[in-house]
């Protein structure tokens, strides 16, 4: 009855439909397949027999593209064998660290059709990460919309600001490239770009700079547009992500609108469409540059040994494109710099050699495909370059240098650009994007530093106590001459970020512990504020958007 299993196999697309004996109409609507996918070692099988049987029967494969998944092999690329003792169990990845962190790791480590070395810290990875991110924004929303008794139904018209406006036209942008590369089975490509946005668009930029919107008391025009962004790009991404995390982005979505549709799922909605109406991509392009600085700022503290607490005098920066001029004719854009690196005052050069010098040192991995047994002479070259020289590097994208007596253009993929800061500089740079930070400290800005550490103390002794985040405090900070100095400087700084009813330097309070600042060890207690502790506080109500388990 079966003339063999691959012939058979073969006949899949024509004998699901039992044609052509019936069904012709239903079978002319899905033929060909978008896509088939299986292994590598069914080309000489399964992919075969499908395209030669149809070839013979229509003229024309059966499937427009196949998907082919690649070996998995150990971390160190080795062809995994019981024998050897290198394999792995799936069922207990997916009890230890989940079925999501899985698939997440299996979809982004490399595309489907190389082959993945498979390493199980990465999914360990994807669950602290990714997943853990994705978390605690939904866990920070619904805190919040609890506190402030917040759902979308409410929402009316809204008054956005620059970052709704930005992150809502990057969802748009996102969402228009990833459905591109689902179409097209770039299924890696689609995952990373999603999985970045969430991660660095959603989380670590528009959450962070957007968090002291939703700390405000009352709810003004502005938070309930901060509370409806955040919504509309929480829900928006999770049906982006529904097919790479089929369970988590479930869990979450329910509870994110369960007010809406008590029992939906996040597989019955539709996919996102792109709104080009949203889409602002000057905004777009002057909000990564603004991200590009930070990035380097950051790095720059880390290397440096600089505090984030401390704050600078000030952050110099140049690009030799437009990216230091878009940021510089934006206002909001310098502030969120200026936060986000907690410097007093952001500035531009025409030239970073003002802030930096500059010196080059050769890529080796690509000077040797191209210069074989002279790349030691090219990269010697290359590390003698003048500051002129690299000047038109940077300017030009390349540079012409005489490599054992003849001409030869070199890029940045050849050359990589150093740069270390000037004076009381610390400089670094990336893609033609120089940052430098002053490290000069004055009296007050080492007091400031000293505030916000204090700060730092005093809501981790809150939490620990178990206050509530809405809970006012009585205060007492102890401590010698300097900090006495930095408290009484910052004391209206440090009541309003610790909701304290004002600083004091003898109280006993309920709630006390010591802490070291540098080499000052400090005494701070607190306690829950008599003048409101008889008033209702908004988080004893009910909650009206469940908790993500």
């Amino acid at each position: 009855e079966v003339i063999d299993c691959w012939f058979d196999s073969g006949s899949m697309p024509f004998a699901q439909y039992h044609y052509p004996f019936e069904n012709e109409e239903l079978f002319e609507s899905q033929f060909p397949a978008d896509f088939i996918s299986e292994g590598i070692d069914q080309t000489r099988g399964w992919f075969y027999t499908m395209l030669v049987i149809s070839t013979f029967l229509k003229g024309k494969s059966s499937y427009k593209s196949c998907l082919v998944n690649e070996l998995i092999l150990d971390k160190k690329g080795k062809k995994m064998s019981k024998s050897v003792g290198n394999t792995v169990d799936p069922m207990d990845i997916m009890r230890t660290e989940g079925a999501d962190p899985l698939r997440w790791y299996m979809i982004t480590c490399s595309p489907v059709w190389t082959p993945t070395r498979f390493d199980r810290e990465g999914v360990k990875e994807a669950q602290r990460k990714l997943l853990a991110t994705l978390e605690n924004t939904y866990n920070f929303f619904i805190l919040y919309a609890n506190l402030d008794g917040y759902t979308p139904a409410d929402d009316g018209p809204r008054e956005l600001d620059q970052l709704d406006r930005w992150i809502l036209s990057r969802l748009q942008s996102v969402t228009r490239s990833v459905t591109a590369d689902l179409d097209a089975l770039h299924l890696t490509r689609a995952a990373k770009t999603i999985g970045t946005f969430v991660l660095d668009d959603l989380s670590n930029w528009y959450l962070r700079l957007s968090r002291r919107r939703f700390w405000k008391g009352e709810m003004t025009a502005d938070k309930r547009a901060a509370f409806s962004t955040l919504y509309t790009v929480l829900e928006s991404s999770l049906r982006l992500l529904a097919p790479f995390l089929p369970f988590v982005s479930e869990e979450i979505h329910r509870g994110l609108t369960a007010h809406v549709e008590p029992d939906g799922s996040v597989h019955l909605c539709d996919y996102p469409e792109v709104d080009e109406a949203l889409i602002d991509p000057a905004l777009e392009k002057a909000m990564a540059a603004a991200q590009a600085v930070v990035s380097l700022g950051r790095s720059l503290r880390q290397e440096s040994s600089l505090k984030t607490r401390q704050p600078l005098g000030r952050l110099v920066m140049h690009s030799d494109d437009e990216r230091a001029g878009l940021l510089m004719a934006d206002d909001l854009l310098i502030g969120y710099v200026a936060d986000e690196l907690n410097v007093k005052d952001v500035g531009a050069v025409a030239d970073p050699r003002e802030i930096a010098e500059l010196s080059a040192k050769a890529n080796f991995r690509a000077l040797g495909p191209r210069f074989g047994q002279k790349s030691p002479v090219a990269a010697k070259r290359i590390t003698a370059m003048t500051p002129d020289e690299i000047m038109t590097l940077r300017a030009e994208g390349k540079v012409t240098l005489e490599v054992d007596g003849q001409a030869a253009d070199f890029t940045f993929e050849e050359v990589m650009v150093v740069e270390k800061g000037v004076g009381a500089f610390v400089a670094a740079g990336d893609q033609g994007l120089t940052v430098a930070l002053d490290t000069t400290l004055t009296d007050e800005l080492r007091q400031e530093g000293l505030a916000r550490e204090i700060i730092n103390k005093v809501q981790n002794l809150r939490k620990k106590s178990g206050l509530e985040v809405s809970d006012r405090i009585e205060l007492s900070i102890t401590g010698p001459e300097a900090i006495v100095a930095a408290v009484a400087r910052f004391a209206d700084r440090i009541s309003n970020e610790t909701l304290a009813e004002g600083v004091a330097s003898d109280r006993d309070l309920a709630y006390k512990d010591t802490f070291k600042i540098e080499d000052d060890e400090i005494g701070i207690a607190l306690d829950l504020s008599l003048i409101h502790i008889s008033e209702p506080t908004r988080h004893t109500s009910q909650s009206r958007i469940p908790s993500c388990a």
